[in-house]
């Protein structure tokens, strides 16, 4: 199990926090629009591709929209900042924390 959740920080960490908001993001909106086209031409086949494309991007959010630090769940896609709002670690994969308020 450790070796395949390393693998997953790995492609993670790879690909970076902002391009993962925006392919999730692109994946979400196409397979919705795909799902309306497919019911306004009463298309089943493009209505299911539309929903299978919906459901990735949930795959994908819940996979790898974590906290590389804390391992929780970040907020909606585009209400999550710079730092986790658990832990206060940066979202990029850094050491870094968020800095104390005075």
């Amino acid at each position: 199990m450790d070796k395949n959740v390393s693998k997953l920080q790995a492609l993670r960490r790879r690909i970076g926090f902002e391009n993962l908001r925006i392919i999730i993001s692109a994946t979400l909106f196409v397979g919705m629009f795909v799902a309306i086209g497919g019911t306004c031409c009463t298309s089943k086949a493009v209505m299911l591709i539309g929903f299978l494309l919906e459901g990735a991007a949930i795959v994908m959010m819940l996979i790898f929209w974590r906290c590389p630090h804390c391992g929780r769940l970040q907020g909606r896609l585009f209400e999550v900042g710079d730092y986790c709002t658990y832990c206060g670690g940066r979202l990029d994969d850094s050491e870094e924390k968020l800095p104390e308020t005075e």
